[in-house]
């Protein structure tokens, strides 16, 4: 069964995806509407800047002309990659304010757009539409990009969030652009509706941001909005906590999603369905939920689905494919339907599986003191259930910017971590190292490959655990301001899972975050980057056969004095000799700093220098054909 099938489902259910048959209100009356089409500001319009840095509106006669004649610069690669303006009217000229035009301001401007006034005092109601297009850099347009109406000549104003969409928080390394065009809808009667003098004003606090466009403005005496509006949002519904699923850790997966009504009417009977196709594009599963009524403006919890889905035990990609279906045919179809994608793998875990178009990030140089290295740490968090018999081998990365990063060293550091506290923060003391790999970086490597380095077991077992929380941390360890920036996808959205987890009483979590120096002293953040920007950072796992045996406990082996203020004494009790004996010191964020062959070893004492070390927890490993053993060394003044 193939996805013409899946598409003729669709149909059977009623969804109808043209555009040009949803139900529009019955009476829409537009009092004024401006499409800045004439060259310049409209008669009544001006702009200022409350910084006084001369940071103001302009119009633009084409937005495909680029960073001229008032128009702003159309961005291409990488995060930045925009298309021009596509407002309705865009290409017959808008008004934009080109905050990149803009370098070398020493404050944040308060940018300002100022209509005429308006006489509102016959209307009851007095909505607003205008269809906009945002992009940030360094600061949250989140309640600094706003609409502004005030019936009193200015004295006092209503304020309406134009951005709640993006972080509190937002920079180089955050969500950068909104939806191109986006169209914005308030209704400002509260303020406006049977007043006399009525203004409008657009104000936007950046700094060397991108540019924010208006275009297309009305205020009408009613709801402007489509009566039928129905929205599956980006990071309202459930994908499985992993990407890329070993195995041993296929478990059913739950489907489900929230509902949101942007329409002028309630909406009833709205179906919910999920449809997981295989890498051949057979149908594999499918479920259909109808939620029975959903009032305007209103988003709904979150509707499971009744049935869940459990893969093959066999290698494979996934499709799935929610589609949200109203009643009628919905004004904007585009945002009814969401696609995810997931995988079964023999043994590699991940929190992404695409990282194409790439991304790459790191934090912004404020982070950190003036002079402080810019050492960071970046990684992803895997529950693992049935790790029994399993065991950490290798961990796989990417990073962006090897060529100018030549000997600096990365390591790739697996944790045991339980939030003991329940603060959704990773102290340092919460968190156990139990492997790790050290990678030089030589300069030469692909800026969009991957790099696979092995896991050694340390100070105990790299054996994995049932029930277990393990955080897999790509750590850099700076010794300047030269940035690290890893490579991350932003293809899946973590934040509607995880609530819903936590909803029902199970904590998880996606990437993790730290940031400072020492590294191994820093608390990481859950909240990191945010839910939808995943590092690639994978944990390659394996059956445990032919793993090294620890070393057995009458071979003893005896670090005295420890805590050591100088050398490092190491005394064995072996029941018989033993023919070769390695010794290799580890510093606590895995850095093999001393190596030591020995032969012929039963019961005797051994000198590691230690006058150079500096103070802090180190860590032996005693190497033997019989096994291993790793030790705790703490060196102290």
């Amino acid at each position: 069964m193939y996805k013409l099938i899946f598409s003729n489902l669709l149909i059977s259910l009623g969804l109808c995806l043209a555009l040009n048959s949803y139900a529009q209100p019955d009476t829409e009356t537009i009092i004024f509407e401006e499409s800045f089409s004439e060259p310049g500001f409209p008669a009544g319009w001006t702009t200022n800047d409350l910084s006084q840095q001369d940071v103001i509106w302009s119009w633009c006669a084409d937005p495909t002309t680029g960073q001229m004649n008032g128009c702003p610069r159309i961005w291409e690669g990488g995060a930045n990659n925009q298309l021009p303006f596509a407002a309705t009217s865009a290409e017959n000229g808008f008004l934009t304010l080109d905050s990149d035009a803009f370098s070398g301001i020493t404050q944040q401007h308060i940018s300002q757009l100022n209509s005429p006034t308006f006489d509102f005092s016959g209307e009851d109601t007095v909505w607003v539409k205008f269809e906009t297009h945002l992009g940030v850099f360094n600061i949250t347009p989140n309640n600094n990009a706003i609409l502004r109406v005030s019936s009193n000549g200015g004295i006092s104003w209503q304020t309406f969030n134009c951005f709640p969409e993006f972080p509190l928080e937002v920079g180089a390394v955050d969500r950068r652009w909104s939806t191109n065009p986006k169209t914005l809808y308030f209704n400002v009667s509260e303020v406006a509706a049977g007043q006399s003098s009525v203004s409008f004003q657009w104000q936007w606090k950046g700094m060397e941001e991108y540019h924010w466009s208006i275009d297309d403005f009305q205020v009408s005496s009613n709801d402007p909005r489509p009566e039928v509006d129905l929205v599956l949002r980006k990071n309202s519904f459930l994908i499985p906590e992993d990407a890329i699923i070993p195995s041993f850790e296929i478990t059913p997966i739950s489907f489900g999603a929230k509902l949101f009504n942007q329409g002028s009417q309630p909406q009833s009977d709205a179906k919910l369905l999920i449809a997981i196709f295989n890498d051949n594009n057979e149908l594999v599963f499918t479920d259909t939920l109808t939620h029975e009524t959903l009032l305007v403006d209103e988003e709904s919890d979150f509707l499971l689905l009744e049935n869940t889905f459990t893969p093959p035990n066999t290698a494979a990609v996934y499709e799935g494919i929610y589609t949200l279906i109203p009643t009628t045919p919905d004004a904007t179809p585009e945002n009814n339907q969401e696609i995810f994608t997931f995988e079964i793998s023999e043994n590699t875990l991940a929190k992404e599986r695409q990282n194409i178009p790439r991304r790459s990030t790191a934090p912004l140089d404020n982070e950190w003191t003036n002079g402080e290295p810019h050492s960071w740490t970046w990684g992803n968090y895997f529950f693992i259930e049935n790790g029994q018999e399993k065991i950490a081998t290798a961990a796989t990365f990417s990073i962006a910017n090897p060529e100018v990063l030549s000997g600096n060293r990365v390591n790739l550091s697996l944790f045991e971590w339980t939030d003991l506290n329940e603060n959704k923060q990773v102290e340092s003391s919460e968190r156990s190292l139990i492997a790790f790999g050290e990678y030089i970086i030589n300069g030469s490597e692909p800026g969009d490959g991957f790099i696979s380095v092995p896991l050694l077991a340390f100070p105990g077992s790299a054996d994995l655990k049932n029930n277990q929380g393990y955080l897999l941390m790509l750590e850099y360890f700076a010794d300047d301001q030269t940035d690290l920036f890893i490579n991350y996808s932003e293809m899946r959205d973590y934040e509607a899972t995880l609530d819903y987890l936590e909803i029902s009483g199970t904590t998880r979590f996606a990437s993790m975050l730290g940031i400072g120096n020492p590294l191994s002293d820093v608390t990481y953040s859950s909240l990191a980057f945010g839910f939808d920007q995943i590092p690639i950072v994978r944990l390659e796992t394996d059956e445990v056969v032919g793993v090294e045996p620890l070393l057995p406990e009458d071979f003893q082996v005896e670090i005295s004095p420890n805590p050591t203020t100088e050398d490092i004494g190491i005394n064995f009790g072996f029941p018989e000799s033993v023919a070769n004996v390695t010794l290799n010191l580890y510093s606590q964020t895995g850095q093999l700093l001393i190596k030591k062959n020995l032969t012929n070893i039963q019961n005797e004492r051994n000198i590691i220098t230690g006058k150079n070390l500096a103070t802090g927890v180190y860590f032996l490993e005693i190497l033997t054909d019989l096994g291993r053993r790793t030790i705790r060394v703490v060196k102290v003044r």
